[in-house]
């Protein structure tokens, strides 16, 4: 029986929690410097290397060369995002005293229950992805940009170049896919959501997933990973372990690189210059990449099943008036207004949002 839900803290806990909240930045801290400040640190200094010089004009130079080689941007696109999770995880480790051993079993998990929040995860990103084009869009026409946006954007196909070597491409699908998604669950669904929870299940599977959203900082990205972070955190409080969430999130990213390797093979500049809203363009790029379309509508078909048993799934359950998951103690007077006033997460959280909103 929960009798001390209502009881305010007492100064002695007050300082407590402020205490406990600002170790727990330090897990998105650690991610934060070592992904974007350490990063680009590095990137200027070889770049300053490169062109002989740290001036304005020397780094700029530098920096030209040194996107254009291919081997320096995978080593900084992939190399400090495993350096930056795997901080992220001993500091969290070292602050909740995570027994991360222990959630990597399939305890209290079955293969049911697996589908079902598979299901779930994919089915929820259509709506999510959707949400973030009319978001966009509306943006787009606000600011002018309506026919830039009725462009498709090829931006990221261009960092999934064709012609790398054998052993970069093994590097880059091995992150994408594998390494990547492992990491990123340690991180946010083991030691940060274990840290956010322990005043509330509800608070943390919230927060947790908000800080996975935010932290890909970019907007097209963020509020599909909000969504599918919410499945993720829900689906390691009830089993109790990651590996439901880790297979979901390889499955995820795998189904998303290979489409990126199909459009590697794609002609950018027709891309580039092509309207969407024509049907006569739009019907040629169909023929010419039938094999890749046709791959893309398995995966799309596959989505919506998904979707359609995630609603199916959340219609039963609800009808049932049940909960989704049992809350903690002292979770109302212990959480938002203590994280929502620590110095140390709102400075996360205003870089973070900076970043994603700047991306637009």
């Amino acid at each position: 029986m929960d009798i001390t839900t209502d009881m305010i803290p007492d100064d002695n806990e007050k300082k407590s929690l402020r205490k406990y909240y600002f170790k727990l930045s330090l897990i998105m801290i650690a991610l934060i410097c070592l992904f974007n400040l350490v990063n680009n640190l590095m990137m200027y200094i070889c770049s300053g290397l490169i062109a002989g010089g740290f001036d304005k004009a020397s780094i700029e130079q530098g920096q030209e060369v040194f996107y254009a080689d291919k081997y320096l941007t995978a080593m900084r696109s992939y190399l400090f995002c495993i350096i930056g999770d795997i901080a992220a995880v001993v500091v969290g480790i070292a602050i909740t005293h995570t027994d991360l051993k222990s959630k990597l079993t399939f305890k209290g998990f079955d293969v049911k229950d697996f589908v079902k929040f598979n299901a779930l995860s994919f089915g929820i990103g259509i709506p999510a992805t959707f949400l973030t084009l009319v978001i966009a869009g509306i943006v787009a026409l606000i600011m002018g940009k309506g026919d830039e946006y009725s462009q498709l954007d090829t931006s990221i196909l261009k960092s999934f170049a064709s012609d790398n070597p054998l052993w970069l491409d093994i590097l880059v699908y091995s992150y994408v896919c594998v390494i990547g998604p492992i990491l990123e669950e340690l991180v946010f669904r083991g030691v940060l959501l274990e840290g956010l929870r322990k005043y509330g299940n509800k608070f943390g599977i919230i927060m947790s997933a908000v800080m996975f959203g935010l932290f890909h900082q970019r907007f097209e990205q963020c509020i599909p990973a909000i969504a599918i972070g919410l499945v993720f955190a829900f689906m390691a409080v009830r089993s109790g372990s990651l590996i439901p969430s880790i297979l979901v999130h390889i499955l995820n990213n795998s189904m998303s690189a290979v489409l990126m390797i199909m459009m590697s093979n794609m002609d950018t500049s027709v891309l580039e210059k092509m309207d969407v809203a024509k049907l006569g363009e739009m019907s040629q790029m169909l023929e010419q990449y039938s094999s890749m379309f046709a791959v893309m509508m398995v995966i799309g078909f596959f989505r919506i099943a998904c979707l359609i048993g995630a609603v199916a799934i959340a219609i039963r359950f609800f009808g049932q008036r049940r909960k989704l998951i049992e809350n903690s103690e002292y979770s109302d007077k212990r959480t938002w207004s203590y994280l929502f006033t620590s110095v140390p997460w709102l400075l996360v959280i205003g870089f973070l949002l900076v970043r994603t909103f700047m991306r637009m």
